[in-house]
Parts: structure tokens; sequence; C-alpha cells
């Protein structure tokens, strides 16, 4: 591994990190936060683009668009869950719930 890349990683695993520590936070605190919640979806975007073959980057910036909830975002996390299971087959048991209560969110609105 070139030492770019490992700084790169390692860049990438810290921002899902801090992006899921602040999502948690977001949620233990209020359910309005919003600016978190935002705030949390930039961090692991970053993630993602530093890193886009990164199912886990992928797994956190759905679970950020999915607390922000319109519509949009709703429909914005399906499309990284099915990213994440593109690139990480493997999670279809972990993600494959969430994937189902989407649609079904998203039918209903």
């Amino acid at each position: 591994m070139s030492g770019d890349s490992a700084v790169w990683e390692h860049t990438s695993d810290s921002l899902v990190q801090q992006s899921m520590l602040l999502l948690d936070s977001a949620k233990d605190e209020t359910k309005n936060d919003l600016k978190s919640k935002q705030h949390a979806l930039n961090l692991a975007a970053e993630a993602v683009r530093t890193r886009p073959r990164w199912s886990a980057g992928h797994v956190q910036v759905a679970r950020c668009l999915e607390a922000i909830g319109s519509k949009e975002d709703i429909k914005g996390a399906l499309d990284h869950y099915q990213r994440a299971l593109e690139l990480q087959p493997s999670l279809m048991e972990d993600i494959e719930s969430h994937i189902m209560r989407l649609r079904t969110k998203v039918s209903r609105m």
C-alpha cells in the first residue's frame, strides 16, 4: 500500500467515525437537530468522495440521509445502500431490512 493510499484510508475512516458519532449524538439529543445531521452527512460524503469503493462510507451516507428524512434524502439513502451492496454483497442481510423499510416510506410520501 502506498503512503498516499494509507493516508486516504485513514482520513476516510476518521471522517466516517466522526460522522457516526455526530449522527448518534444528534439522535440522542433531539430528533430535530438537522444541523448536526447535515454535518454528519457532509463528513460521510467526504469519506465516500475520497474512497468511492468503500461500502462502509456508503452505508454511513445512507444512514445520514435517512435521518434527515425528506423524500429526496430517502431516495438518496436507497441509492447509497444499493451502492454498498454492489461493492460488498455480503451486506445484504444487514441492509435488506433498511431498503425494504425505506421503499415503503417513499411510497407513502
